[in-house]
């Protein structure tokens, strides 16, 4: 395979994940992990992805029409984490689920700096952002999942069942009415469920595209959560779904952002 091939196979990977550990990228390539090193630096320098602690994560460029989409679809995400950082308070032990959005929740974490501010994860690419002095981080072992880069397995539910949060940030492929929250892989949604059990307070952070879709597998009614925080493309049948339950819904807000 050549380098511009291995390349575009590479920045596929990443739109579709967001997050890649170099492993994953060096099976999925079939090539050695020199090798992913070297493309993953390549790609770098050129400006199309960021490089961090084992693998690496998409930049979106607003180069084509899908581009375009992607880059909308990725502020929207952006504006949800920025919300919900509102609702973390100092002092505070919260965990952070896997997913696009929880990375950008972990990046604004980071430049708020919050004092003795505990985060649980088991997705590595959050952990990897995380490095504020005031923030402790704890990573969960286990395996690790290919596809998303998220731990699973007994060693991280056996932490979790040992556990309290005050805060439990979920993120999930679909959400509906009937069916609730939703995903497709058993073994993070142990992981999530378990996380939510042991939470005072759990959001869904979701952009509105999910909404209205149904994964395979259940990860938790709609009445299981407190906060359902989306943007503002949600739509009023999902406000009135959501009110009905009594949860609380915040529509983040992308005029906030700040962008280059």
């Amino acid at each position: 395979m050549l380098a511009e091939e291995r390349f575009e196979n590479i920045l596929t990977l990443l739109k579709s994940h967001g997050f890649c550990t170099s492993q994953f990228l060096a099976s999925e390539l079939e090539v050695s992990d020199m090798t992913i090193r070297r493309d993953l630096a390549a790609l770098d320098k050129q400006g199309k992805i960021k490089r961090v602690h084992g693998g690496a994560r998409i930049l979106q460029r607003a180069e084509n029409g899908v581009r375009q989409r992607a880059e909308l679809h990725m502020l929207e995400k952006k504006a949800i984490a920025e919300t919900a950082v509102d609702f973390v308070k100092e002092g505070e032990t919260i965990f952070i689920d896997a997913g696009s959005t929880m990375v950008e929740l972990a990046y604004a974490l980071r430049e708020r700096n919050l004092r003795h501010l505990r985060v649980v994860t088991h997705a590595v690419a959050v952990a990897a952002v995380l490095t504020s002095d005031e923030i402790t981080v704890v990573q969960l072992g286990g395996e690790i999942y290919r596809s998303s880069g998220a731990v699973t397995g007994q060693q991280a539910l056996k932490f979790l069942e040992s556990s309290r949060f005050d805060r439990c940030f979920l993120a999930a492929s679909a959400v509906n009415v009937d069916f609730g929250v939703s995903d497709r892989h058993l073994p993070e949604i142990e992981v999530k469920r378990a996380a939510m059990q042991h939470s005072s307070w759990t959001a869904l952070l979701i952009d509105a595209s999910k909404w209205g879709a149904q994964s395979m597998l259940r990860v938790a009614s709609l009445r299981e959560l407190q906060c359902v925080i989306s943007d503002e493309n949600l739509s009023q049948e999902a406000h009135q779904a959501l009110r009905s339950r009594g949860l609380e819904i915040v529509i983040a807000d992308s005029e906030r952002l700040v962008l280059p």
